[in-house]
């Protein structure tokens, strides 16, 4: 199989060219004099992989004769429009590529639906709905990441096979899901769809029998490239806490998950009913892997716990403790927007590399088992919080651990004191930190919160009630 053209650039006199491939053995080559500036590399390899992507689409649609007029009219706009004129490029190379999905999903082998006949969408939906768990209770688990699920369905799934009859449904229409993901991607999210599509059609073959084997093969799931997570350092931890521009709710769900290391989704979903602040423990009865666990809560955590529900004014035990967070499949961005906010520059944590990824929610939850084994935590301890049921899923951790020990970054703050508006050392509520290691945090009884909040700060900002 031939490799496919990139498109190129060379340099003559002091000008910068694009170069595509037009033709088998055949370039044509432009300047982008009056586009980029002449010193720009980057700009002009954009230009040239774009360029080359629009007469590549153009030649598959079976257009070749329009090759050249369309690069000519690319320069044009360019040079028109420098600053928007390779975002403009990039639309009309959609428009085409659009066309060419349109085209090749046509071409693939389908039957109209009979009516009442089982569509992918149509079972699908039984599946996210809880239907089907409710009709096969012994074969079919409740789903507890339905949002995520149907989220992925919507978007990638759906709009290529959700029409098509679960009988018709075939590899290259699988194949057709997977080519549509848009490039970019991680191998995760990748692997994840093709997840959710297998789950689909294994369903259909047993228990709901709507067909007798799935079209899927053994080895479809993408293998994942394994990246390293980020993690906060204990002055991270401390700046995104203490930072008083970023919503209370947030910084109290950031500062728990990297104390306790409970997964994203169970924090979400706990109740104040999970929680016995009396005695300091939770209990999660529902969770990912199904098997039930608790601990004893750090105790700063449930001195911040208590204050919590001061605040939200003693809610019911069926409340969501984190309730005012609707939209969670947002909350990576989230985070790392009030990294930002509270003056949080490590460019490691906002970047992508191909051994590493950027900050997210899970990383919250490495810094738990990092902080954890760095500062003396057993295996089996980290693991009763966490839910890991391996200890080469703890054994990741290891190595960041040990660099942190080295590093003698020490534990996190106190939760309770971290956070402004929770701390009753007043020091801490005018944002100076908490107390140092030579004066023992008091033990006297905590003072009343103050419900109006910091002065200048209106409680509703907070989700909060007064």
């Amino acid at each position: 199989m031939p490799r496919k053209a990139q498109g190129s650039t060379f340099s003559s006199d002091g000008v910068i060219f694009a170069r595509v491939v037009v033709a088998p053995k055949k370039y044509v080559a432009r300047s982008l004099s009056g586009i980029i500036r002449e010193d720009d590399e980057v700009a002009a390899r954009a230009w040239a992989t774009t360029l080359q992507d629009l007469v590549d689409a153009l030649r598959e649609l079976g257009r070749s004769g329009d090759v050249q007029g369309a690069i000519d009219i690319a320069m044009r706009v360019g040079r028109e429009d420098p600053a928007n004129g390779l975002d403009r490029v990039r639309r009309s190379l959609a428009k085409r590529r659009r066309e060419l999905d349109e085209i090749r999903l046509s071409a693939l082998p389908t039957k109209a639906a009979k009516p009442g006949a089982m569509t992918f969408r149509k079972f699908g939906e039984r599946w996210t709905s809880g239907d089907l768990h409710r009709e096969y209770p012994d074969h079919v688990r409740e789903k507890k990441s339905a949002v995520d699920d149907v989220s992925r369905l919507e978007a990638h799934v759906y709009p290529v096979i959700g029409h098509l009859p679960l009988t018709e449904i075939t590899l290259k229409h699988a194949h057709e899901v997977m080519r549509r993901i848009p490039a970019g991607r991680s191998s995760a999210t990748r692997r994840q769809i093709a997840q959710v599509l297998a789950k689909v059609l294994n369903m259909a073959v047993y228990p709901a029998e709507e067909i007798k084997a799935s079209p899927l093969p053994k080895g479809f799931l993408p293998k994942v490239r394994t990246r390293v997570g980020r993690y906060l350092q204990p002055a991270e931890d401390a700046a995104l806490l203490g930072c008083t521009k970023a919503p209370l709710l947030y910084r109290m769900l950031w500062g728990f998950l990297a104390r306790e290391g409970m997964r994203k989704d169970e924090a979400l979903r706990l109740t104040w009913g999970d929680l016995d602040l009396e005695h300091g423990k939770v209990a999660l009865d529902e969770n990912k892997t199904d098997d039930p666990r608790a601990w004893a809560l750090d105790p700063p955590v449930v001195v911040a716990l208590k204050r919590w529900r001061e605040l939200r004014t003693e809610p019911p035990a069926t409340a969501k403790v984190f309730a005012g967070i609707v939209d969670h499949t947002h909350l990576p961005e989230e985070l790392r927007a009030q990294l930002a906010a509270a003056g949080v520059t490590r460019d490691d944590l906002f970047k992508t590399t191909a051994t590493h990824r950027q900050i997210n929610v899970h990383g919250l939850r490495a810094t738990f088992v990092t902080t954890s084994l760095a500062n003396g935590k057993t295996e089996t301890w980290v693991m009763d919080r966490t839910g890991h049921e391996s200890s080469q899923m703890v054994n990741r951790y290891r190595r960041q651990a040990r660099t942190w020990a080295e590093l003698d970054l020490g534990p996190l703050a106190p939760l309770d004191q971290a956070i402004p508006e929770l701390a009753t050392d007043r020091r801490c509520r005018e944002g100076a930190g908490t107390p140092s290691k030579a004066e023992p945090r008091t033990t006297k009884k905590p003072r009343p919160i103050n419900r109006v909040g910091r002065a200048g700060h209106d409680p509703a900002t907070y989700g909060l009630k007064v």
